[in-house]
């Protein structure tokens, strides 16, 4: 990456990447949890080679000192992979030749494979306010899509964020329906009460970072999971104690 201080160091830009492979080998022996089927250790899906696709986190981040109190911050994100999403020698796509009738004694996994990729791009907007030396107030405002809902997915069992990691099957995973795009809206509000604010008996130097989050999906997809089923917003509060100490 590469930065630039400008206005006599009140405006900083920098553009950062980070880009390798990252697709693992299957390394489950049994083959279980890869219905598509494996080919050279590589899941069917990918129809790529993990050691040449590619995986990159671009950002250009830029922040502004207004004033002595008030502060803005721009990133623009892009992400790219370049397995996965496999299209067929034929121009049809994986998920379609795997639909045919297996009495038929297909294998789609036989088919010449390239894929296709992913991507996923978006801003983020910060501004903090220092009302003076116990308070700051800080917002954000982020636009993100995720164009194949490929880099966004939760795993509700215990190891399976890494077993993914390793090339293991995760089958606790939750994703949205693959190849479509889900864009999300998220807004986030806090304060930060500083040491001078807590300087009281017992409780001198904790920071306390209070705030909410509300974020939702604004095209037709429901992301989000709620106690009646998938939803298309979530707002969370959340609070964050810092407290220093020193071991002598």
């Amino acid at each position: 990456g590469f930065g630039l201080n400008l206005l006599d160091g009140d405006l900083s830009i920098l553009a950062i990447t980070h880009s390798g492979p990252e697709n693992p080998n299957v390394k489950d022996p049994l083959l279980v949890g890869w219905p598509d089927g494996v080919i050279g250790g590589v899941p069917a899906a990918c129809a790529c080679n993990p050691n040449n696709a590619w995986r990159m986190f671009n950002n250009l981040t830029a922040t502004w000192n207004v004033t002595e109190n008030l502060s803005l911050t721009s990133d623009i994100s892009y992400f790219r992979e370049s397995g996965w999403y496999p299209v067929s020698v034929f121009g049809s796509s994986f998920d379609a030749l795997n639909a045919l009738p297996n009495g038929f004694g297909f294998n789609a996994s036989l088919v010449p494979q390239h894929p296709r990729g992913a991507n996923a791009y978006g801003i983020a907007q910060y501004a903090t306010y220092k009302i003076d030396d116990s308070i700051k107030l800080g917002a954000r405002v982020e636009f993100w899509r995720d164009a194949k809902n490929f880099f966004a997915a939760a795993y509700p069992g215990y190891f399976d964020s890494v077993n993914a990691e390793h090339g293991f099957p995760a089958p606790s995973v939750i994703v949205q329906p693959q190849g479509q795009g889900t864009s999300y809206l998220t807004i986030t509000a806090g304060v930060t009460f500083s040491r001078k604010l807590t300087a009281i008996p017992y409780f001198s130097g904790i920071i306390l970072r209070p705030e909410f989050r509300w974020e939702a999906a604004v095209n037709d997809a429901a992301p989000f999971f709620g106690p009646n089923g998938p939803k298309r917003t979530q707002g969370l509060f959340s609070m964050d104690v810092i407290a220093p100490f020193a071991i002598q």
